[in-house]
C-alpha cells in the first residue's frame, strides 16, 4: 500500500505540474554546472532540470540572460515537493526518466497515462508507463551565465525555433505541445530567435565592440 500511495501522488504531481506549464529541460546546462542547479538530476551524465517560463525577451537588451527565457522551479515550490524531513514527494529522477520514456514512446507530448487499480504494484518494477508525462526538451546547451542572442535557445524557444515544414515532427526537438506554442512564440517572447531580430542584434553588438575598440586605440592628447 505504501507503494502505491507513492506512486499515485507522483501521477498526481506530475500532472499538476503539467498543468501548470511546467516541462523539463534536457541538457540545457554544462555537467559542471549542474549540481546547485534547483532540481537538478544527473542523469547518464545529461543534466536534467524542471523549468517554467520567465517573461523571455524584454524588447530592450540583445544581451538577455538564458533565465528570462526558461527558468528552474523556484526555492518554495522545490522545497514542497523535496517534502519535510527529507521524504521527498516525488522522485525527479523517476520523473524525467519516466516522462522521456513517455514521450519517445508516443513519439507525442503527454502520452496517455494510466494506473490499472486492478493489478497489484510490484515495488522491485519500473512504475507504470506515463504516470509522469511531462514535456522534455533538448535544448542548445548554455552556460547559466550566458548572456546574448543565443540565451533563447536553452529553452523550449530552440525548438520553435528549429521548426520546418519539411522535417518530420519530433516530440522535444523540433515543435512545442500547444499549451507552450502559445507562449514560445516568435512575436513576443522568443522575439531574438527571429532572423532579422538576430541580425539585428549582431550588427547592434559587433558596433558596440568595435567602439570600444576604438576607444582602446585612440591617442591621448
Amino acid at each position: 500500500m505504501k507503494y502505491f500511495n507513492e506512486v499515485f501522488r507522483g501521477f498526481m504531481i506530475s500532472h499538476g505540474l503539467g498543468e501548470g506549464n511546467y516541462y523539463i529541460i534536457r541538457d540545457g546546462y554544462p555537467k559542471a554546472q549542474c549540481e546547485g542547479m534547483n532540481s537538478e538530476e544527473l542523469i547518464g551524465g545529461i543534466c536534467y532540470t524542471l523549468e517554467h517560463q520567465n517573461g523571455g525577451f524584454d524588447g530592450v537588451s540583445s544581451r538577455n540572460k538564458c533565465v528570462q527565457y526558461s527558468t528552474p522551479i523556484d526555492d518554495d515550490k522545490l522545497k514542497f515537493l523535496k517534502g519535510a524531513h527529507d521524504t521527498p514527494l516525488i522522485s525527479f529522477t523517476t520523473m524525467y526518466e519516466t516522462s522521456l520514456n513517455c514521450q519517445k514512446h508516443y513519439s507525442d507530448y503527454y502520452g496517455i497515462a494510466t494506473i490499472d487499480f486492478d493489478t497489484p504494484l510490484d515495488p522491485f518494477k519500473k512504475p507504470p508507463r506515463c504516470f509522469s508525462n511531462l514535456s522534455v526538451f533538448t535544448v542548445k546547451q548554455q552556460d547559466k551565465d550566458y548572456r546574448g542572442v543565443d540565451a533563447a535557445q536553452s529553452s523550449p524557444c530552440y525548438c520553435d525555433m528549429k521548426k520546418s515544414h519539411g522535417d518530420k515532427s519530433m516530440a522535444g526537438e523540433n515543435w512545442l505541445p500547444d499549451n507552450l506554442d502559445k507562449i514560445f512564440t516568435y512575436h513576443t517572447y522568443c522575439t531574438e530567435l527571429r532572423q532579422d531580430s538576430r541580425i539585428a542584434s549582431n550588427a547592434t553588438e559587433s558596433e558596440a565592440e568595435a567602439g570600444l575598440d576604438l576607444e582602446e586605440q585612440s591617442p591621448e592628447y
